[in-house]
C-alpha cells in the first residue's frame, strides 16, 4: 500500500490533487493527506513518513526545496514529484538534484 502528502499553500490546489488522484482509483493508494506548508509537512511526515510527496516550491515558513532537503536526509526512500507556477531553471535543477522524479508547472492536469 501507498500513501501520498500533497503540500501547496493553496488549500484548492491540494484539494483539486486529492481529488483527481481519488478519482484514479489506484488500488495501492491506501491514503492522501494535505499540508498547506512545509512546516505542517514535517509534522505529518514525521507522525507517519508517506511514499510520495507532491510539494509546491514557494511556500511560507519551510519551501519545498527546504522540506524535500530536510526529508530526505531521514526518509531516503520518499519519492518527490515537485509543483510550480515557476518554470525558472534553477527551481528545476535543484528539486532535481534533491531528488524529484517529476516536475510539473500548474495548473496541473489530470494527464500529467
Amino acid at each position: 500500500m501507498y500513501s501520498i502528502l500533497i503540500v501547496d499553500d493553496e488549500k484548492v490546489i491540494c484539494e483539486g490533487i486529492k481529488h483527481r488522484i481519488s478519482m484514479l482509483n489506484i488500488p495501492e493508494l491506501d491514503s492522501i493527506k494535505i499540508a498547506l506548508n512545509g512546516k505542517e509537512a514535517l509534522k505529518i511526515i514525521n507522525r507517519t513518513p508517506p511514499d510520495i510527496i507532491i510539494t509546491d516550491i514557494r511556500m511560507p515558513e519551510v519551501d519545498g526545496l527546504e522540506l524535500m532537503k530536510t526529508v530526505s536526509e531521514e526518509y531516503p526512500h520518499i519519492k518527490f514529484i515537485v509543483l510550480s507556477g515557476f518554470e525558472t531553471y534553477d527551481y528545476i535543477r535543484n528539486a532535481f538534484r534533491l531528488g524529484a522524479v517529476d516536475y510539473l508547472l500548474k495548473p496541473v492536469t489530470i494527464e500529467d
